[in-house]
């Protein structure tokens, strides 16, 4: 093969991988891995243990499941791991990834999911990292509006609506058993839990807390509207928010898009009605 085209010069991907990895991002993660993870003779506890050793403890326990009392030496794990990186399944990799990126005995953690971030991005691959996971979302605008929910409601105070959304984002980026209909259940949930949580009544629902809430400006009645028809698509006769003997027709789009959207109306409820609410009659 012509250098040019090895480089990309004459053959620039321009199509998502989607739910594969080809083999030039399979070694430019392995290569980020290497570069940020250094080599130590030895994963075997020590008096001294170093955070290397640390994190190749974990991997070997808990991500492959082996007995700690039979570890293997630094290198024979290493190649155990590139066969991972190179030849293992889609979703492996991003397991192994998702698993090193959440790891606290990684002191590297924040630069590595920079540079993993940027690979996917430049190798237009089909997912993304938001929030330690890796989400079936490309869309920069999409991301934002994610994490940006999840930021808002860091916090005592907010941690319902924080744990809906994270419930909701764990669900879609399942790469094995996505579970959307759920997905979609969590993420209507944290609104209803804002909205809870900025009237003072824990046991409205979405409909009656919108109706407690009170801004300055008052929120728009087109968006209350919006908000409300959101509200009565989760609860029409296919029962998303109820249980069901038939999954509901829904998918990936569905819950990315409820993802999105609910995010993107828990920051605009935080924003809107700090210190103007109505109390609850």
């Amino acid at each position: 093969m012509h250098f040019s085209q090895r480089i990309g010069i004459t053959n620039v991907r321009s199509a998502l991988q989607g739910r594969s990895l080809d083999q030039p991002t399979r070694s430019r993660l392995w290569s980020t891995f290497v570069r940020r993870v250094p080599f130590h003779k030895d994963v075997r506890i020590e008096f001294e243990t170093t955070w290397m050793q640390h994190l190749y403890i974990e991997i070997w326990m808990d991500l492959f499941k082996e007995p700690i009392d039979d570890p293997p030496d630094q290198p024979s794990l290493r190649e155990e791991l590139k066969k991972v990186f190179i030849q293992g399944q889609w979703y492996e990799v991003y397991d192994l990834l998702e698993f090193i990126i959440n790891s606290k005995n990684f002191s590297y953690r924040k630069i590595f999911s920079v540079d993993i971030s940027r690979i996917l991005a430049e190798e237009h691959a089909g997912f993304r990292l938001i929030n330690g996971q890796f989400v079936e979302i490309t869309d920069k605008s999409e991301i934002a509006a994610i994490e940006e929910g999840l930021s808002a409601t860091r916090g005592d105070r907010f941690t319902p609506a924080r744990s809906h959304l994270s419930a909701a984002l764990s669900l879609l980026s399942d790469r094995r058993a996505p579970d959307y209909r759920n997905s979609v259940k969590e993420s209507i949930s944290a609104v209803e839990a804002i909205t809870q949580i900025l009237t003072g009544d824990p046991r409205a629902e979405l409909g009656k807390a919108l109706k407690l809430l009170r801004t300055n400006p008052p929120i728009h009645g087109a968006l209350r509207s919006a908000l409300l028809s959101l509200y009565g698509y989760t609860s029409d006769a296919e029962g998303i928010r109820h249980a069901l003997t038939e999954e509901p027709n829904l998918n990936a789009a569905d819950a990315k898009f409820m993802l999105v959207v609910c995010s993107a109306f828990v920051v605009y409820l935080i924003q809107r009605s700090a210190g103007l609410l109505a109390e609850p009659s």
